[in-house]
């Protein structure tokens, strides 16, 4: 699923209210990790997850490799803070069997 433009702005304007759930060390998508954010999107569909980095490059493919290890979708990386979406399943037996991938 592609996000809009009109929803990636209504999602990052939905996000000025959340703190960071994790820091991800660069270059850093463990298990755990991914771990960790599935737990949070079974909480929510949006969060935030702040990077552990000095360069732009480091913190895009920190930011590429948990949206295609979760899956999600990323709103946007602003700065080292990187804003997540992941939109819930009709069937909660759904996300549970793609969460244990």
């Amino acid at each position: 699923m592609t996000l809009s433009p009109r929803n990636k702005r209504e999602l990052l304007a939905a996000s000025h209210r959340l703190k960071p759930i994790a820091t991800v060390a660069a270059g850093d998508v463990s298990d755990a990790v991914a771990d960790h954010v599935r737990a949070s999107f079974r909480a929510t569909e949006l969060i935030k997850v702040r990077v552990a980095a000095d360069d732009n490059a480091t913190c895009d493919a920190v930011a590429r490799g948990l949206a295609e290890h979760i899956p999600c979708e990323i709103v946007k990386r602003v700065g080292r803070v990187i804003v997540l979406y992941r939109a819930r399943a009709a069937n909660p037996t759904e996300q549970t069997a793609t969460d244990t991938d």
